[in-house]
């Protein structure tokens, strides 16, 4: 398993740091001025959290993909374009229609369910690094589904997880 350690985030172990991402052979498909340009829209979380979870919902979509392939391939690019480290990805086709897939990244993940019946995709990126930036991204997506509304929600994850020790039961 990759482990990939970020500075950014409490000595946590899945921000993308080039040199380590690149040397386990994962391809970095960024360029040195999409590096740059992520890096000076980073989030700092500024807190404890583990990471940040954004969930979208796209509404009015008239062109999702039909195919479990094409899919990926939005997927993929739409995740580049977030400042992520792509390192693998699983797509399915429903019968009789809709698709579901995840794209593995070194920072956590991007996954998609769709429902062409009602023109709608749901899409969630979960990040664990600041310097993830979802906006190219979901920006991307809407424009290839041809999305008429995009709504969002954010939530920070594992904000406790600093604060329990090892006696102490988290709450269910």
């Amino acid at each position: 398993m990759l482990q990939v350690k970020c500075p950014a985030v409490n000595g946590g172990s899945c921000c993308q740091n080039r040199e380590v991402v690149q040397s386990a052979g994962i391809a970095d498909p960024r360029t040195d001025e999409e590096l740059a340009d992520n890096a000076a829209v980073a989030r700092d979380f500024g807190d404890s959290r583990l990471g940040q979870h954004f969930l979208y919902e796209l509404y009015a979509c008239h062109n999702l993909p039909r195919s479990a392939e094409r899919l990926q391939r939005h997927m993929v690019r739409a995740a580049e374009l977030t400042g992520a480290t792509v390192v693998n990805a699983t797509f399915h086709e429903f019968s009789p229609h809709g698709l579901s897939g995840v794209v593995i990244l070194a920072e956590s993940h991007l996954a998609v369910h769709t429902w062409p019946e009602y023109d709608c995709a749901c899409v969630d990126l979960f990040s664990c690094c600041p310097t993830i930036v979802p906006e190219p991204g979901i920006e991307y997506l809407r424009d290839v589904f041809s999305a008429g509304r995009v709504d969002v929600n954010a939530l920070p994850r594992g904000m406790h997880a600093n604060r329990l020790s090892a006696d102490e039961e988290p709450s269910e």
